[in-house]
């Protein structure tokens, strides 16, 4: 499904579970990628980004679907947080550090935006900052990948991205405390948070045949659910935790991946 010989990447599902968000170059024209949305049967397709920079990507929507964020790469290269309306409205810019920041996603009462940042002078780290603008705050001085909230909100898990892009999984205790490791290794940078806990690929040599695995949180138990085939650029649950979307790595491009009735 949704797929395109120039990439599609990073998708992931509304709240209600009907639709999802991802990355293309599906465009064209020689233009970089933009944000798109489609139902979860392959209907309604539409691009909703237009700029403002050069290439938008990573897209999360807001915990009451009434927002998408995003990360924006402009003329001058250097890559910022935005946010825009569902429907393509209200364009609104997040971040204007020097430095870079990417990979946004929200917090489970939609009032901050989590972000990580790169090339700052003040080094990497993963941020957040209020949905409505304001000032910014960090919140870990290690981390350069996808950092989101745990479903009671209290806690913020996170990647230390490594050169070789696989990564241990990080806590933070956001009422304070220190980090603790919760996963050794996750295989190409890719976790979400689901239904049943932490779903999260595992760190193989043959990435034909990806595991992926959830980690329930409360039992400490990682269950293996089955294998992906060329994974890339991250994965996403439905709100029941019954469909997987992932990007599977097709020659010089890439699809959206569709696995249902997971248990």
């Amino acid at each position: 499904m949704a797929t395109s010989s120039l990439g599609d990447w990073y998708p992931h599902f509304s709240p209600d579970g009907r639709r999802f968000a991802f990355q293309s170059g599906r465009g064209g024209g020689g233009k970089g990628d933009e944000i798109w949305l489609v139902s979860v049967n392959g209907s309604n397709l539409m691009q909703l980004t237009h700029g403002p920079g050069t290439s938008q990507g990573s897209p999360r929507w807001s915990p009451d679907g009434q927002r998408i964020a995003f990360d924006s790469e402009g003329e001058d290269g250097q890559i910022d947080i935005w946010t825009i309306d569902a429907d393509g409205g209200s364009l609104r810019r997040l971040t204007s550090d020097p430095g870079d920041e990417a990979r946004a996603s929200w917090s489970r009462d939609g009032r901050f935006v989590y972000f990580t940042g790169w090339n700052r002078q003040d080094g990497p780290g993963v941020w957040r900052i209020p949905a409505s603008g304001g000032k910014e705050e960090r919140l870990t001085h290690n981390g350069a990948g996808l950092a989101e909230e745990a479903a009671d909100g209290k806690t913020l898990f996170f990647l230390q991205e490594t050169d070789a892009g696989n990564s241990p999984l990080l806590a933070l205790p956001l009422a304070g405390g220190p980090e603790q490791r919760v996963i050794d290794c996750v295989g190409a940078s890719s976790f979400t948070i689901g239904p049943a806990g932490i779903y999260h690929l595992g760190c193989v040599a043959n990435q034909r045949a990806v595991p992926l695995y959830v980690l329930d949180l409360a039992t400490g138990r990682d269950r293996l659910l089955g294998k992906l085939e060329t994974p890339v650029g991250g994965i996403t649950v439905s709100p029941d935790g019954k469909t997987i979307l992932y990007t599977k790595l097709v020659g010089e491009g890439s699809d959206l991946m569709m696995i249902e009735n997971f248990r």
